[in-house]
């Protein structure tokens, strides 16, 4: 019989997990690591891909994630809630296992990217994961199941730069996707035999308009930003894409306001609660994806005159740099979830922020020793431990029950939009001070420069997103307001309308 947390007593709001809550919630974090780890295993296989495909624009490979997920996310949790958040999130493993064939069977740009398209959909996975903890376990241990998910994610920043750097320096590029797929081919059988359905649903028609709505008009502002630098920023058809995304949001917006039955409630994802976490999320987010770029690159690039920064290492060199945030994200995981459970979603989100601008700045000034890497990463991890744990409760404290995978998947649009923003606007940074192209690899050797505004642009987003949550109220939080919304009795399993 599988386990059902939900239906457990009660317990003290101190009461640690128990052995049935580890059971469902080890499965869930197993899964939800996925996208994490194809994302840190990605990054640096980027620079051994470029000679096979033989040109720069293999950096889409990482840019279309992020497009898909902006476009998708949404709708993806509105179907979660509405049929069930593990039922779709074992469809979007089935997505995600045709994309991680096509991406480790071609040599050919378009397959490899409309494979990384189709991986692109489980970005969704981190919003319904969340959803999910918040529906199977007992309101009282929601904040360490958020915890133990850091720590899944923790577990993705060591796991996936060792594993890939090993893999990519051993085997090629090809077999980070062959360890994506044969990854979720061995969790996917415990997720589904341990882990039991929501049984909550949302009674409501799938708005399909306002999905094309959102994601059309997202994706075209995302397109325009990422390809700014090859268009043009005030061309003709960047004007277009801008405008064009601009009214498609619009549209959605006037329309969520005048119908009850809207991809997700346009009041509360841009009302005082939540639209402050959604800055926050989209510049931390920035910040992330940003430093995943720009130190692969940096740490993988030779030493050489007229630069500071390079250490030539290989994928799995830049593994070992990497590992002090990763072990801080590790350890600190439920600790972290004690720590956002006794002061709170949004002092721990001060202090996530502060971590990331603080961090940008001192890789912007002082890249060039060793410990000055591992301590500057060490204090990043900070930021990338806090960070999702905090938006993640903020979310789950203001959203309805029926609308948990909806609101985070929108949360996560907003990290889908920083990520995305976030390569293309690092790598027009860094090709306004090109020393010099390799002709055999088209590996461009960029001046010290570049990665100095480089990541002083990330750490700008760090200290814009401390100062907006430190304007954000705090409300009162014990660990128990998580519960005081909805019914100690779960909703029965209602059929989703049709």
């Amino acid at each position: 019989m599988r386990p059902n947390p939900a239906s457990s007593p009660r317990t003290s709001s101190k009461s640690p997990l128990d052995a049935r809550s580890v059971l469902v919630l080890a499965p869930i974090m197993l899964l939800s690591m996925v996208a994490a780890l194809e994302l840190t295993m990605v990054y640096p296989a980027i620079r051994h891909m470029i000679p096979v495909f033989r040109t720069a624009d293999v950096a889409w490979a990482l840019t279309i994630v992020s497009l898909v997920g902006v476009a998708t996310e949404p709708l993806t949790g509105r179907l979660a809630d509405m049929y069930g958040k593990k039922r779709v999130l074992l469809g979007l493993v089935v997505l995600f296992a045709v994309g991680s064939v096509m991406c480790a069977l071609t040599s050919d740009l378009t397959v490899l990217l409309i494979g990384r398209a189709l991986q692109g959909a489980f970005l969704a996975v981190t919003g319904i994961a969340y959803g999910l903890v918040r529906d199977v376990l007992p309101a009282e241990k929601v904040p360490l199941g958020l915890g133990v998910l850091s720590t899944g994610l923790g577990l993705s920043a060591v796991i996936g730069p060792f594993a890939g750097g090993a893999l990519i320096d051993h085997l090629g590029y090809r077999s980070v996707f062959w360890f994506g797929l044969i990854y979720v081919a061995v969790v996917t059988p415990l997720f589904w035999w341990a882990v039991p359905e929501s049984t909550v649903r949302l009674r409501q028609r799938l708005d399909i308009l306002g999905a094309l709505l959102v994601g059309g008009g997202i994706g075209l502002i995302l397109l325009v930003v990422s390809q700014g630098t090859v268009w043009g920023w005030t061309a003709g058809r960047s004007w277009a894409c801008y405008v064009a995304g601009a009214v498609l949001l619009a549209v959605f917006a006037v329309r969520a306001l005048r119908i009850d039955y809207a991809l997700f409630d346009v009041r509360l994802m841009f009302g005082r609660s939540l639209a402050p976490t959604m800055l926050v999320t989209f510049l931390g987010t920035f910040v992330l994806s940003a430093y995943a770029y720009l130190s692969a690159l940096m740490l993988q690039t030779p030493r050489e005159d007229g630069i500071s920064y390079g250490f030539g290492l290989s994928a799995f060199g830049v593994a070992t740099y990497q590992l002090p945030y990763a072990l801080i994200a590790v350890l600190g995981g439920l600790g972290a979830g004690m720590l956002v459970r006794r002061r709170g979603p949004v002092a721990t989100l001060r202090l996530a922020m502060a971590s990331f601008a603080v961090s940008m700045a001192l890789f912007a000034f002082f890249p060039s020793h060793s410990w000055q890497i591992l301590v500057w990463t060490g204090l990043y991890g900070v930021g990338y431990l806090l960070s999702p744990l905090s938006t993640g409760q903020i979310v789950l404290d203001a959203a309805p029950a029926d609308q948990t995978a909806v609101s985070a998947s929108v949360l996560g649009v907003a990290r889908s939009l920083g990520s995305g923003i976030a390569i293309p606007v690092s790598g027009t940074i860094l090709a306004q001070h090109v020393l010099r192209t390799d002709p055999q690899t088209h590996q461009p050797v960029y001046a010290d420069a570049g990665f100095m505004w480089a990541f002083l642009a990330a750490a700008a987003c760090g200290l814009v997103a401390f100062a907006v949550a430190a304007m954000k109220r705090t409300p009162p939080h014990d660990g128990r307001r998580h519960a005081a919304g909805r019914s100690e009795l779960r909703p029965p399993v209602q059929a989703p309308v049709k």
